[in-house]
């Protein structure tokens, strides 16, 4: 179902305003979006209701959308894999989640999956203008990005990373950010380069700098974790970096990872596909390097990654 709504008449003096189209996933039959709580969001933006994904991305692909609602309090869809679907799809429209009370866990689980922000649904009525304030606020960042992305050729950049593992998120997440800024990937892929970083740096830190064997976490976790906070006390390996160097493009990411361990024969590693491999424990981060990444290579004498992830074609 879709809801068009004509701005009212305005005089001679009054400048014709730019229509800003915005959809809202949501069930309108529901008293929010059938009653007069739209009055004010109606005057700044053309809505329309879709009461499925289908609809929306109708609407979407005939007309031009500035921002996308999607009620989380909804029980005709899947509101998470809706959000996910539309900003795989259209990345530059910025999405935002309308909580119910005492949804904020959902809310930050709707972020994770591509909304721009979330705030409750009651707004509409209780307080429109700060929905109006929130739309164009989201609508202005995402501009303001295409803007960036059009400018942005080339970016480099160098990390020093010690051998704390609990570095590494905030790190990775940056980067995995990056390549989505830069319009390489969307947001599901930006996941998966996420999880490839994060693997090779953990082997960076605990394998390469530490010197701990991930044999030893097949026998017993605990003390694979106790010997890496061993390691990082002592003389040499509490004082071993690793550099990592980023080359980011709209074509490709490139990413060289070099730490200062001792290295190892990377020319006769394990099958990451070998099921009894796959049933290691940590054993799977081989794998998911090379399935998420379009190149992986080991250099060096083995304490040096190089890993390359293209534009899908």
């Amino acid at each position: 179902m879709s809801i068009l709504v004509v701005p009212k008449s305005l005089d001679n003096k009054q400048q014709v305003r730019v229509v800003q189209k915005l959809i809202i996933v949501a069930d309108g039959n529901d008293p929010l979006y059938s009653g007069e709580g739209l009055l004010d969001l109606e005057l700044a933006w053309q809505i329309q209701i879709a009461g499925t994904l289908e609809e929306a991305e109708l609407i979407l692909q005939t007309q031009q959308i500035e921002a996308i609602l999607v009620d989380l309090d909804y029980a005709g869809i899947d509101a998470l894999e809706v959000i996910s679907s539309l900003s795989d799809r259209y990345s530059h429209i910025p999405i935002i989640a309308l909580s119910a009370p005492y949804g904020v866990s959902l809310a930050i689980q709707a972020m994770s999956h591509g909304a721009e922000n979330h705030f409750p649904r009651e707004l509409l009525n209780r307080e429109p203008q700060a929905v109006l304030d929130a739309l164009d606020e989201a609508k202005k960042h995402y501009q303001d990005t295409a803007t960036i992305q059009a400018l942005t050729d080339t970016i480099r950049m160098e990390f020093t990373l010690g051998t704390n593992p609990k570095q590494i998120p905030a790190l990775v997440a940056y980067l995995a950010d990056q390549c989505t800024q830069i319009g390489l990937v969307n947001r599901h892929c930006a996941k998966r380069i996420r999880i490839a970083l994060e693997e090779a740096l953990l082997n960076a830190v605990i394998h390469g700098n530490l010197e701990v064997s991930s044999d030893l976490r097949q026998i017993d976790e605990k003390n694979y974790y106790n010997e890496i906070a061993r390691k990082q006390t002592l003389v040499p390996y509490r004082d071993r970096k690793t550099l990592i160097q980023v080359s980011l493009s709209k074509e490709e990411a490139i990413f060289e990872i070099e730490d200062e361990g001792p290295g190892f024969d990377y020319k006769n590693l394990p099958d990451p596909f070998d099921p009894e491999n796959l049933m290691r424990v940590g054993g799977k981060g081989l794998l998911m390097m090379r399935s998420f990444m379009s190149e992986v290579n080991h250099e060096g004498r083995g304490n040096r990654i190089v890993m390359v992830k293209r534009k899908d074609k």
